[in-house]
């Protein structure tokens, strides 16, 4: 079965569309080149390099989050991290405790982030190409500790997803 052709305005149309996406694909590879020339900035690098040894951490992910957190020594605990980011329960106490969804008043960029890190944790663990290429050069302590969260996240995981749903432990996760 054919389609049938385009009409000289469609054709028209296509053509603009398609001159519209090349351009903003070269606009995406120019900031990409200029991102990279940011992280050679080394307080970001090293920090983008050992935030992508972690599963669902890449380049643009580390980056958003080395940039926005910059100093991680603030936080004495994942908890203090986790009010910034705005990945808390929502609570309401008075005689009873009752805690709702999570309070989304922290920072969005981050939170965004690990969220979406968070649902490469749904898989079982391993250390796919990508992965491993990510991790070519980093300490090996960091890459132990990354191993250690990918099946300790990845339990976390499957017990929520059975108890709670997916997208509630994807965020329980991030």
């Amino acid at each position: 079965m054919r389609e049938p052709a385009l009409s000289p305005e469609g054709q028209a149309v296509l053509t603009e569309y398609l001159a519209l996406l090349d351009y903003t694909e070269q606009r995406r590879d120019a900031l990409d080149q200029q991102l990279e020339a940011l992280v050679l900035a080394p307080a970001l690098q090293q920090a983008v390099h050992r935030l992508g040894a972690f599963r669902g951490i890449d380049f643009h992910a580390g980056l958003v989050l080395a940039s926005e957190i910059r100093e991680w020594r603030r936080f004495a605990k994942a908890t203090q991290l986790m009010a910034y980011v705005g990945l808390v329960p929502r609570e309401a106490s008075s005689a009873l405790v009752h805690r709702g969804s999570i309070t989304k008043m922290g920072n969005a960029f981050v939170r965004h982030v690990a969220v979406q890190a968070a649902w490469s944790y749904r898989h079982p663990p391993r250390v796919g190409p990508a992965l491993k290429a990510r991790q070519a050069g980093v300490d090996a302590q960091v890459i132990a500790v990354a191993w250690k969260a990918q099946h300790h996240l990845h339990k976390l995981y499957k017990r929520l997803a059975a108890k709670c749903g997916r997208n509630k432990a994807v965020v329980a996760v991030a």
